[in-house]
């Protein structure tokens, strides 16, 4: 089974991907933020696939990709944003990120997004 980690600091949107994720036969964890992901790190193997934020409190979702990248090269992150673009593709590229999505999306991109990386 698939294990998938949503580091997003808004509950709302946290409770609408893993509503809409619940029946996908994934191992889905939520975090607030970047902080809580890494401390889980500690108490388990990283995900297969992590799905984070760009923007939130402390630290954001570029660096938190970067850390992945660093020591789980493994994982693979999804960037979220409702500004991509303001974010130039040449650093998406270089913090490991393999996709991304366009805050607010369709539930189909998100499905699309998923179903790409879980073969």
């Amino acid at each position: 089974m698939k294990k998938i980690w949503i580091v997003e600091d808004e509950e709302m949107i946290r409770e609408l991907i893993v509503s809409a994720l619940k029946d996908e036969g994934l191992n889905i964890k939520t975090f607030p933020d970047s902080a809580a992901a890494k401390e889980e790190l500690k108490k388990e193997l990283p995900p297969d696939i992590l799905l984070t934020d760009y923007t939130m409190p402390g630290e954001n979702g570029i660096e938190l990709a970067k850390y992945f990248r660093d020591g789980f090269p493994e994982t693979t992150v999804v960037l979220m944003s409702g500004n991509l673009e303001l974010i130039s593709k040449e650093r998406i590229k270089n913090a490991g990120i393999k996709k991304t999505l366009r805050k607010p999306f369709q539930l189909s991109e998100l499905y699309e997004v998923i179903e790409i990386l879980t073969p």
